[in-house]
């Protein structure tokens, strides 16, 4: 049986969530999403948004750590994301903060 891809890309989120304090980590990834985010492939981008960046925004915390590298494209799509699931605005570096 194979997995399916978007299951690789739910445990890259679930160790992002996992490592969300070991900064090289974080950096690395984050140099990873924004290529997806950049890439033009529709495919590509759902991934990234569903699989990767809606698990780490169900984590506030996280989300702090990683938005300090995003893209303003990234960033574009997690703040989507916080805003329409989660009803929360962008904070600022520190994370999001409730409405």
């Amino acid at each position: 049986m194979i997995a399916a891809p978007h299951f690789a890309y739910g445990l890259l989120a679930t160790e992002v969530i996992n490592r969300a304090g070991d900064g090289e980590f974080v950096r690395e990834v984050c140099k990873f999403l924004n290529f997806m985010a950049a890439s033009g492939d529709p495919i590509l981008e759902e991934v990234m948004a569903v699989s990767v960046l809606e698990r780490i925004a169900d984590e506030p915390a996280v989300v702090g750590s990683v938005r300090q590298c995003l893209s303003k494209g990234t960033l574009a799509v997690l703040d989507r994301i916080e805003t329409e699931m989660f009803d929360r605005k962008r904070g600022g570096p520190e994370g999001t903060a409730p409405n």
